[in-house]
């Protein structure tokens, strides 16, 4: 499953914990071979190979633990925004973005022509930094686009909706001199957006 499409927090939570397990059992498994090839001692060759594959281990459970406390968005919520959704506005869900001080989810992130505009995941997250953090990253990219995090659904699909609206209301003109910069630049803030993701 590709990162930001629905589902993937759930997707991501099982693949971690599965390889994490997965690669434990192989590292005790090489672990108790050697021992018994060994005449019952531990100093030996395979005990080395166990113990490296607590680093990929350690990896993939680190992974399961930044994503453990969040889940994707319900369905039928996320069946309301595609429905409201315009086809020149790009959209992606299941956020869960690292930066050096926190850990923020964000369950859908709607991207036009001005706008990234982004529903908060799980509750109680600073949404002040989510919104200086992503405008920042999206600025040192090249970008100026305005940032906008809610915590409301209703007023979200509100906001979804007015952008199609204002979208709409753009002469056709205007629309077809910006429109393949405007379109390269969205796919380049959800491209972004993507790598970000964990």
């Amino acid at each position: 499953m590709d990162k930001g499409t629905h589902g993937y927090i759930k997707y991501k939570k099982n693949k971690q914990l599965r390889d994490t397990i997965s690669i434990a059992l192989v590292g005790i498994i090489i672990f108790v071979i050697g021992y018994l090839l060994n005449d019952n001692s531990k100093n030996n060759v395979f005990t080395i190979l166990a113990i490296l594959l607590a680093l990929p281990g350690a990896k993939m459970l680190v992974g399961y633990i930044v994503v453990a406390p969040y889940q994707s968005m319900n369905d039928k919520e996320y069946e309301q925004v595609c429905k409201v959704i315009s086809p020149s506005i790009a959209m992606i869900s299941d956020l869960v973005i690292t930066s050096p001080d926190k850990v923020m989810n964000l369950d859908v992130v709607v991207v036009d022509d001005y706008q990234v505009i982004a529903l908060l995941g799980k509750q109680g997250q600073d949404i002040s930094y989510i919104q200086t953090y992503l405008m920042r990253t999206i600025k040192n990219q090249g970008y100026s686009f305005e940032v906008k995090v809610l915590t409301d659904f209703s007023e979200f699909l509100l906001r979804v909706k007015t952008l199609v609206t204002s979208k709409e209301q753009v002469p056709a003109k205007e629309e077809q001199d910006g429109e393949d910069t405007n379109n390269s630049e969205r796919d380049e803030i959800i491209n972004l957006l993507k790598t970000l993701n964990v």
